[in-house]
C-alpha cells in the first residue's frame, strides 16, 4: 500500500485564498463595579499593578516588566512585549507618584522581584485577589475595560489605538459594539443640545422650523 508523499491540501502561504479564517468574537468587558471590587481586594504591589492596568490598558506582561524610565510625569509610554507596537497614555498623577515611591528589588523596574518566575508569580497573585473579591476576572480584562471605557466616552478609534498600542483595524474588529455606544452617546449629547436651544429632541422648532 502506498503513501502520500505530499499533502494534497494547498499551502495557505502560497495560496492565500485557501487560508482558513475564524471570526474573532467581540469582547465583553467587565463592569466598572467588577473592576472596582477586584482592585479593592488587592493590597501592596498587586493593587498598584492593577491600578496601572486599569488606567493605562496595558497587558499584565507589560505591567510586570514596565521600566521606571518609561514613566515621564504621569505619561506611560513604551512598546508592547507581544507585538512591539508603541503605546502612549496618561495615568492619574496620584498613581504615578505612588509608583515612584514603590520600593523594588530590581531598580530598573516597578514590579520585577529577583529570583522569581515573574509571570507565574503575578498571575497567582491576581487569581488569589480575584477569588477574595469573588469576581470572575482575568488580568487581560483590565485592558479590555480601559479600551471600552475610552471608546464609550467618545474617544476616536485612532486615538485609542495609539494610547494602548494596537491598530485602528483591530479596535474596530474587536470592540465594534462599544464604538456604536460612543456614537449613541454623541447622539444623546446632540439631543440635549437641541433641547437647550428650545428645540425638540429631533432639532425642530416647536412651531415648525419651516414655517
Amino acid at each position: 500500500m502506498g503513501y502520500i508523499a505530499k499533502s494534497p491540501i494547498p499551502s495557505a502561504r502560497q495560496n492565500p485564498q485557501f487560508r482558513i479564517t475564524f471570526k474573532k468574537p467581540e469582547v465583553h468587558a467587565p463592569s466598572k463595579k467588577t473592576i472596582e471590587k477586584a482592585i479593592a481586594a488587592a493590597t501592596g504591589k498587586t493593587r498598584l499593578m492593577m491600578l496601572l492596568q486599569r488606567w493605562s490598558g496595558i497587558a499584565i506582561s507589560d505591567a510586570i516588566f514596565f521600566k521606571r524610565n518609561r514613566l515621564e510625569g504621569n505619561l506611560v509610554r513604551g512598546n508592547r512585549r507581544k507585538t512591539k507596537e508603541r503605546f502612549r497614555i496618561r495615568i492619574p498623577h496620584e498613581l504615578a507618584q505612588a509608583l515612584r515611591a514603590l520600593p523594588c528589588d530590581e531598580p530598573d523596574y516597578f514590579f520585577v522581584d529577583g529570583g522569581r518566575d515573574q509571570v507565574r508569580y503575578w498571575q497567582r497573585e491576581y487569581r488569589l485577589t480575584f477569588k477574595a473579591a469573588k469576581v470572575k476576572m482575568s488580568s487581560h480584562l483590565f485592558r479590555h475595560f480601559r479600551i471600552t471605557e475610552l471608546l464609550a466616552s467618545g474617544v476616536r478609534v485612532e486615538d485609542v489605538a495609539s494610547m494602548v498600542g494596537t491598530s485602528p483595524q483591530e479596535i474596530r474588529k474587536t470592540y465594534q459594539h462599544w464604538i456604536k455606544e460612543a456614537e449613541d452617546r454623541l447622539d444623546d449629547v446632540q439631543r440635549k443640545e437641541w433641547l437647550s436651544q428650545g428645540l425638540d429632541e429631533n432639532g425642530n422648532e416647536r412651531t415648525g422650523i419651516l414655517q
